[in-house]
């Protein structure tokens, strides 16, 4: 299935996706210290958003990162690697469950407080009329042909990840 590509009203309903999937992913993480989070533009009360659930499974420790591979791994998911973002491993989907994007990332580095800072200041800000606007054809190779970008930053962009951050 393709990833949804048209940004729609909002929908109560992605709070109790977000919740199917994360229940879903429960079993398969027994043993591995982790939560999970609804980050993303659809975890955003009231805003207009793509149809798609974005997760972090947010483990303690680099030394977490296996273990949550290997029970998404074991659940179905099918593990692509950093996909070039150091410190955020990333899941195809599943059949049988709500679009989603899947991360396994650790709390507290830079992946992850990207998330969570953009979630965050997009639901502390007072109603505004977010839209995406498309990337460039100049930009297309970095980011992908057709990605949206948001036209606000999480709160703190001057940290940079260091490469191999969690090398296994």
């Amino acid at each position: 299935m393709g990833a949804p590509d048209v940004v729609v009203a909002y929908r109560a309903s992605w709070v109790e996706d977000f919740r199917a999937i994360a229940d879903h992913l429960e079993p398969f993480l027994v043993g591995v210290p982790h939560h999970v989070e609804h980050v993303g533009s659809a975890s955003v009360a009231g805003l207009d958003a793509k149809p798609i659930i974005d997760l972090d499974g947010v483990v303690p420790t680099c030394g977490s990162v296996a273990a949550a591979i290997a029970g998404l791994v074991a659940a179905g998911y099918e593990h692509r690697g950093d996909q070039g973002i150091a410190g955020r491993e990333a899941f195809g989907t599943v059949d049988g469950l709500p679009y989603h994007h899947l991360y396994v990332v650790v709390a507290g580095r830079p992946p992850y407080r990207d998330h969570v800072d953009l979630r965050d200041h997009l639901r502390s800000t007072e109603r505004i009329h977010l839209r995406p606007r498309y990337v460039h054809a100049s930009d297309s190779a970095r980011r992908g042909a057709g990605r949206p970008l948001f036209s606000c930053q999480p709160a703190d962009r001057s940290r940079s990840p260091s490469a191999g951050e969690c090398s296994r």
